[in-house]
This record gives C-alpha cells, structure tokens and sequence, in this order.
C-alpha cells in the first residue's frame, strides 16, 4: 500500500521558558518565551497541536515533537 507522502512545513512558534532553579529578586527582569524556527514532515494536526517529524520512511518516522496551536505564529508550506 502506498503511503501518502506528508507535507513540509516551516514553523515560527513560541517556545516556553524556565527561570532559574534558584532564589531570585522580584526586581529582576520577566522572563520572556523564546521564538523559534523549525523545519519538518506534518506527521499529525489537529485543532490543538502540530506534530513534526525530522525524518520519515515507510511507516516510520524520527525525532518527532508536537507544538500546540496556541504557540504557533506562523507555518510556511514547503514542498509546493
């Protein structure tokens, strides 16, 4: 059975940020999200998340990881 080949996309999205482990000023600065590009096969989407893929063959995929929707600004199709 053919497979049908899954889009590639580039992803402009927020990523979440952790402060210090430690004790810290109320005065020091907010953290803020980091903005991050990636670049990869859709390998599932759905109202909530997109989940990418690095590589995929045949029924696999490698090094996947999923976004949520909330934290996506922007996607540019790749492979049209």
């Amino acid at each position: 059975m053919a497979h049908k080949k899954p889009k590639i996309v580039l992803l402009e999205w927020d990523d979440s940020c952790m402060g210090s482990r430690v004790w810290t000023e109320t005065s020091d600065p907010p953290l803020t999200p980091s903005a991050c590009t990636s670049v990869g096969f859709v390998v599932e989407e759905n109202a909530k998340f997109t989940t990418l893929a690095m590589g995929v063959s045949g029924d696999g995929q490698h090094t996947c990881f999923t976004i949520p929707k909330s934290a996506i600004r922007r996607v540019r199709r790749l492979d049209k």
